[in-house]
């Protein structure tokens, strides 16, 4: 069997459908790892789709985040349909420093802080981070290392987008990748106004 039968036949099993129910054509985003954990993205197969109310409250959440509020609804509801929810404990590292980063993380609810280790092993607190903040948004565009770990201060949700689900979305809307360009750009500036 097919690697690709073999995830739409755990989909299935997961959400206790018929496997024959979850065909290739109907997975309409698969995304495999952030920062160590696999995540897969599936429309709900049980109920026929992507179940709307989530993906309309997952948009409303979107256009107040700053990075994503010169978007239009549509371009909105295409992206909405990539990210994946993630719960984390209070204390719990969500990404970590040099380690590889594969996506764009979102605080729903909860706090989190940046933290810098020095060549001297000391620490630094060099952000904080509350509902609609960001981070990782470098990982939306390269492969590089995490340069601070991200841990949570609260129970915190976070909403993950990964690199290829959205190099995938702006295939198919360049302009959606136009306007947040823009916004990264208005925050590397001010972010270089700082240092």
């Amino acid at each position: 069997m097919a690697s690709h039968q073999k995830l739409c036949g755990f989909y299935a099993s997961y959400k206790g459908i018929n496997p024959d129910a979850a065909t290739v054509g109907e997975v309409w985003s698969l995304t495999l790892e952030v920062d160590g954990v696999l995540f897969f993205s599936f429309p709900d197969l049980s109920s026929g789709g992507v179940n709307m109310a989530d993906v309309q409250q997952t948009v409303g959440f979107l256009a107040r985040v700053p990075l994503f509020q010169g978007l239009k609804k549509r371009q909105l509801e295409r992206l909405a349909r990539h990210f994946v929810e993630r719960d984390y404990a209070s204390g719990e590292a969500i990404v970590t420093q040099d380690k590889g980063g594969e996506g764009i993380f979102i605080l729903v609810s909860g706090g989190a802080e940046a933290i810098r280790e020095r060549a001297d092993d000391t620490k630094a607190v060099v952000n904080t981070f509350g509902p609609t903040d960001f981070f990782g948004e470098l990982a939306l565009l390269d492969d590089g290392l995490r340069t601070a770990s991200v841990v949570t201060t609260e129970a915190t949700r976070c909403l993950v987008l990964t690199r290829w689900a959205f190099l995938g979305v702006l295939k198919e809307d360049a302009d959606m990748g136009v306007v947040i360009a823009q916004e990264l750009a208005k925050r590397f500036r001010m972010a270089l106004e700082v240092l």
